[in-house]
């Protein structure tokens, strides 16, 4: 392993089934920059770039706060059909950039203050960051030959403690012969090991697209390791028993022991193991984005009214979104509104029938058509929006495949290489005969 950055990354969303755009592995990546955040100033970096890559840095954050924002705005909504819209409940919540809410039907309608506290927190280890397609090389161990792989093998070991349980893990490193081993593979292969031992911890490579010298983009490779839902409150640890891979690697860096989330509702104290909370006996559901102070609260109100009240909140935080992304298109790179256009392309004409106005820029509203369309036929409206492959349904996907990436992909002040992009074809075909939504560039 001759080339190395340390770093841990920021946890990923995991995509859900049926994502709608598809990309090859390095489809619109680009190089990061050399420098990390956590690198600080380099001898000679000016003050003037230092703070415009700071910058930088905390547009993408905010693009993943706006992004996980409306994801989870998308997952609490939802249309009843016509048979439960009488007793139909809406949550709001005071503070939606803190926290989000939703209510079952029949749950009592009125305020009800909410705080929280601290946000929930298991525990995540990751690995240093390594060249992905270097040859894996540890050395703590002798290595003999091996006639079947014609190769050098070598054998490691450690403990691996969850909770209070230990299990013994060996893992064989080839370094030479017909199956010499990367670092993407020792990373992958440690990963399967850990999982045989405890399937209670879950494991994923993340990738990191860095420049080197040239400026040029090379994939760096790190290996992240978590617990699983219904697990959190778990613990653990690696200790090596034979070499040095766990230290080597950075795995033996235990994170921050897991922790609950806590607050009060209606006056009561709340804690749960993850950031998804059922309060009111399960009736009211809320998903924590972050802590807040005292003087916030949940209202709970019923009826159609509030149904499209909801709808037009959950527009204006899509409309606020693709306003971001056109306001920030000389930094944030165009793919992900390509990817909303395309959907919204794709279904122009069923949401016109709807009664949602496309403005032009990629932003819609609500007609008069969309409130009756929506009292005469919540089920129709329903499919169309939420169902399966309805139109907020397609959104969350990209969204989430989006959370799913290093937001520095999205950085567009990086060098980028071409790339095919397998989910432009029928964009691009639209582009030339001419879409009703007209594409900001």
């Amino acid at each position: 392993m001759s080339s190395v950055v340390s770093g841990i990354t920021a946890p990923a969303a995991v995509l859900p089934s049926g994502v709608a755009r598809i990309y090859t592995e390095s489809d619109f990546t680009s190089a990061a920059r050399a420098s990390l955040k956590s690198a600080g100033s380099r001898p000679g970096q000016t003050w003037s770039r230092t703070s415009q890559e700071n910058a930088r840095d905390l547009l993408l954050g905010e693009l993943r706060t706006r992004t996980t924002r409306l994801s989870e705005a998308i997952r609490l909504y939802e249309i009843p059909d016509r048979s439960t819209l009488t007793t139909f409940r809406v949550a709001s919540s005071s503070s939606p950039d803190r926290f989000m809410a939703s209510a079952e039907s029949g749950t009592t309608t009125g305020l009800h203050p909410f705080q929280v506290n601290y946000l929930a927190r298991s525990q995540t280890n990751s690995s240093i960051r390594l060249n992905g397609a270097e040859a894996a090389d540890l050395d703590s161990v002798t290595y003999s030959y091996d006639s079947d792989l014609q190769g050098e093998v070598g054998e490691f070991g450690f403990d691996l403690t969850v909770g209070d349980e230990t299990h013994s893990v060996s893992v064989r490193a080839v370094r030479s012969g017909i199956r010499a081993e990367t670092n993407r593979d020792l990373l992958e292969k440690i990963g399967r090991q850990i999982e045989a031992a405890d399937d209670r911890l879950a494991t994923s490579i993340q990738t990191h697209e860095i420049a080197d010298e040239n400026g040029n983009p090379v994939e760096w490779v790190s290996l992240k390791l978590g617990t699983r839902t219904g697990y959190e409150d778990l613990g653990f640890s690696l200790a090596d028993t034979i070499g040095d891979m766990v230290a080597s690697l950075g795995l033996d860096r235990t994170g921050s022991p897991p922790s609950p989330a806590a607050g009060r509702f209606d006056g009561e104290s709340w804690s749960s193991w993850t950031n998804d909370v059922a309060l009111d006996q399960g009736r009211i559901s809320v998903s924590l984005l972050d802590a807040t102070g005292s003087g916030e609260h949940i209202e709970v109100r019923e009826g159609f009214q509030a149904l499209l009240d909801q709808t037009k909140d959950l527009l204006d935080e899509y409309n606020g979104y693709i306003e971001f992304l056109n306001d920030h298109r000389q930094e944030i790179k165009r793919t992900i509104f390509y990817d909303l256009m395309t959907e919204m392309d794709h279904r122009s004409r069923d949401i016109e029938n709807l009664g949602l106005s496309a403005r032009g820029d990629g932003r819609f509203d609500l007609t008069d058509r969309f409130t009756q369309t929506l009292a005469a036929e919540p089920d129709r409206v329903g499919e169309e929006l939420t169902g399966d492959a309805g139109l907020f349904t397609s959104i969350k996907a990209v969204l989430d495949e989006v959370l799913s990436r290093d937001m520095n992909m999205y950085d567009r002040q990086i060098k980028t290489v071409p790339r095919v992009y397998r989910g432009s074809g029928r964009l691009l075909q639209g582009f030339r005969t001419g879409l009703r939504l007209s594409v900001l560039t």
